[in-house]
Order: structure tokens, then C-alpha cells, then sequence
């Protein structure tokens, strides 16, 4: 059986805390979502991410969504997940045109944000 759970953080908590600590933050979230027993559960998860220190048998493969098909898993849902809310946004961010860029930082991105400024929902801390 394969169980999981997809956990996001706003756009505050990663200009507060930064992205790798929020993405740590949301591996946290995950786990306890879960209901994980630490001696019981072997954790892979990719690139720079880590469980809690109570979770002693974990693994972070760098790429691994090269290596592990559980990781590559993971990571589709999570960019399918991330896609769809961005796409369903809210009437009033429309202008900004989400539902084709996704949020990334595009050509036709960096113009809404000229023409229409910074929404309540950008992260700051990606914006130069």
C-alpha cells in the first residue's frame, strides 16, 4: 500500500524561514500527517531535504528523482499539486496569468508583476 499526503507552506513562512527550511518544514508536516512510527519507517527523500532527527533511518539522495522511483512519485505529485493550485486561484489574481506559467518566474511573469506590482501571494524573497 502507498499512502501520502501533499503539504504546502505559504508565501510568508518561506520569505520568513527561507525555501529549504520550509520545504524541511513540510517534510515534517508529511511525516506527522502520516502517522510514521521513527524506529519503523525508512525515509528517502531528494536533493537537500531532511525528517526530523527522530526519524534515524532516512537517506537524502542528491537527484534522486533520477535514482528512486518513489522519489520521481513523489515529485510529480508535488508539481501536479502545486500546478493545479495555481491554476485555480482566486478571480482577483488573474491578471497575473498563473494559470500558464505556474507561478515561475517566465518573461510574461516579470511582466504582470511590472504592470500589475506585487500580489499578497508572491514570495519576496524570490523577486530581484
Amino acid at each position: 500500500m502507498l499512502n501520502f499526503v501533499v503539504i504546502s507552506v505559504g508565501n510568508k513562512t518561506v520569505d520568513k524561514i527561507g525555501i529549504v527550511s520550509a520545504l524541511n518544514l513540510c517534510v515534517k508536516k508529511c511525516l506527522e500527517k502520516l502517522i510514521l512510527l521513527p524506529e519503523d519507517t525508512h525515509i528517502i527523500l531528494d536533493g537537500s531535504l531532511y525528517a526530523p532527527k527522530i526519524y534515524k533511518n532516512q537517506e537524502t539522495i542528491i537527484r534522486g528523482d533520477e535514482k528512486e522511483s518513489l522519489i520521481a512519485a513523489a515529485s510529480i505529485v508535488a508539481k501536479v499539486s502545486r500546478d493545479w493550485y495555481m491554476s485555480n486561484l482566486p478571480e482577483k489574481y488573474k491578471v497575473y496569468g498563473f494559470e500558464k506559467h505556474k507561478g515561475y518566474g517566465t518573461k510574461s511573469h516579470y511582466a504582470a508583476i511590472k504592470e500589475y506590482g506585487v500580489s499578497d501571494i508572491h514570495r519576496r524573497s524570490f523577486l530581484k
